[in-house]
């Protein structure tokens, strides 16, 4: 799990400049969710997603990172 968590800091540091504006305009909460699932090559992955409403009040999807199991 530590490196895990390690795998999606940096997604997000890379991305911050894109995100945080989102984020902070977000009219609603940020609700983050996790969901497993495997690739055609047999490969475990990790889907880290953001949902919230924007500044339009339109729900939002950001997928936050697919780090590898």
């Amino acid at each position: 799990p530590a490196g895990l968590f390690n795998k999606i800091a940096k997604n997000y540091r890379a991305r911050q400049d894109q995100i945080r504006p989102l984020f902070h305009s977000a009219k609603s909460g940020i609700h983050l969710n996790s969901n497993p699932c495997s690739s055609s090559n047999l490969l475990l992955l990790l889907g880290i997603v953001a949902h919230f409403l924007d500044a339009h009040y339109r729900h939002r999807t950001l997928l936050l990172g697919l780090p590898r199991l």
